[in-house]
């Protein structure tokens, strides 16, 4: 690629970005009715016009002038205005990345405390894949599916765990984990 296609690609490339704004677009036709109008105001005043052609001459000339600048001041703030977004975008994606990695952090803490007390609890391994997937949620059906198995089979081995944890059943084996997570009664 040539220098001056370069350049060209970088001109067309602000080029774009300039024109691609209504306000901007209407700021430098602005601007420009002010610079001919204030030409024209020169050259008449030389010309020695009517005081009536130069007033409303230099009426146009404020008006164009004053929107002009108006325009370009509000271009300017939204400018401000969309970097401040910006930055607090990525304050606020920055956060969530560190919330992200916290709360993996503790998830992971979690998944260890639970099989240190499946452990404890003397679970088979099969018992202990069954127990994680009673904790996610799912149904006997579904644990018999995801683990090809009899839905009898994972019936047989929830019912250990719940002898082997002490627990009646699958409500109170679940509130054996999440009790701790939960706040106190007296903050509810």
């Amino acid at each position: 690629m040539s220098e001056s296609q370069v350049n060209s690609d970088r001109y067309d490339g602000w080029l774009s970005k300039v024109f691609a704004q209504p306000k901007v677009l209407l700021a430098v036709c602005l601007f420009f009715i002010s610079l001919f109008v204030s030409l024209d105001i020169f050259e008449d005043y030389s010309e020695g016009a009517s005081n009536t052609h130069l007033i409303i001459e230099l009426l146009i000339l404020t008006f164009s002038s004053g929107v002009f600048i108006f325009i370009l001041l509000s271009w300017i703030y939204e400018k401000k205005q969309t970097q401040t977004l910006k930055v607090s975008v990525e304050q606020l994606n920055h956060q969530r990345t560190e919330l992200q990695k916290e709360l993996q952090s503790h998830m992971q803490g979690l998944s260890k405390i639970i099989e240190n007390q499946f452990q404890l609890w003397s679970l088979t391994k099969s018992e202990k894949e069954v127990g994680f997937l009673l904790l996610k949620g799912f149904s006997l059906k579904e644990i018999a599916d995801i683990r090809q198995c009899s839905e009898k089979t994972v019936q047989a081995q929830s019912q250990a765990i719940y002898k082997k944890s002490n627990c009646r059943g699958r409500s109170e084996f679940s509130a054996y984990f999440l009790e701790d997570l939960l706040p106190p009664q007296n903050l509810l």
